[in-house]
């Protein structure tokens, strides 16, 4: 059995990350900004969603950094078709557009997270890390671009009727600390219960708020009011949330 890097005694476990954008030059400054990196290994490349899905079909890595605007398959399209072929495989979405509609395609597609490429290199790499622990990360501008996209669903009434209410008492306790970004574990010690009570209340939540991922629970629960639509807050740098 092949060994990878960072699973050898005394190391630490190193994000394999996959780039993916048609930008050259973008690609070169992000791929820069990893190679620097040690906990962070780069493992691939691509310039469309296309390729990709190839990529990451080879090398399966831990987060993919996903530009949305790209030739041949959308990043949005690439994000959804890895999720369902692949969803332990993680994705943060990078992209110039801080566009409403874009923000909840991409999350309900199976986003992690969503950053604009003006967001500094160390915000980006510490946005790697806790997307590959599962957090949703998102830029200010794209929490306030999902708040708008919720806020405008819910004065048109979509979905309003279409989601159960019927919640227990600890499965709301268990979405609004996913909301606040807590991972499986910290969940179980706020509320001190088991990880195994956690993922059960989570399955129960899935199957609820008809939801696919963790990013997408959190998105449905703030159309239903479930949880505080200020936006997810976050571990990790100040403007990383």
């Amino acid at each position: 059995m092949v060994e990878r890097e960072g699973e050898r005694e005394g190391e630490r476990e190193r994000t394999r990350v996959v780039v993916v954008d048609d930008h050259h030059a973008m690609r070169m400054g992000i791929t820069a900004a990893l190679l620097a990196t040690d906990d962070i290994e780069l493992v691939g490349e691509a310039a469309d969603g296309q390729e990709a899905l190839r990529v990451c079909e080879e090398v399966r890595p831990d987060v993919v950094i996903m530009d949305l605007k790209l030739p041949v398959l959308d990043g949005i399209s690439a994000i959804r078709e890895l999720h369902q072929r692949d969803p332990e495989i993680r994705v943060l979405a990078l992209t110039s557009f801080p566009d409403d509609s874009w923000v909840e395609q991409a999350l309900h597609a199976g986003a992690t997270g969503y950053l604009l490429k003006n967001v500094e290199l160390d915000e980006l790499v510490a946005s790697i890390r806790a997307t590959h622990q599962g957090q949703m990360t998102l830029s200010p501008e794209t929490t306030q671009a999902l708040i708008r996209s919720v806020a405008s669903g819910a004065s048109n009434g979509n979905g309003q009727s279409a989601l159960p209410k019927n919640l227990t008492v600890r499965e709301r306790e268990v979405l609004s600390l996913l909301a606040d970004g807590l991972r499986n574990q910290q969940i179980a010690e706020r509320l001190t219960i088991s990880t195994a009570t956690v993922k059960y209340h989570l399955q129960h939540l899935y199957s609820k708020l008809w939801a696919k991922t963790r990013t997408e629970l959190v998105v449905k629960a703030m159309q239903q009011r479930m949880v505080d639509t200020a936006g997810p807050r976050m571990e990790g740098p100040s403007n990383v949330r």
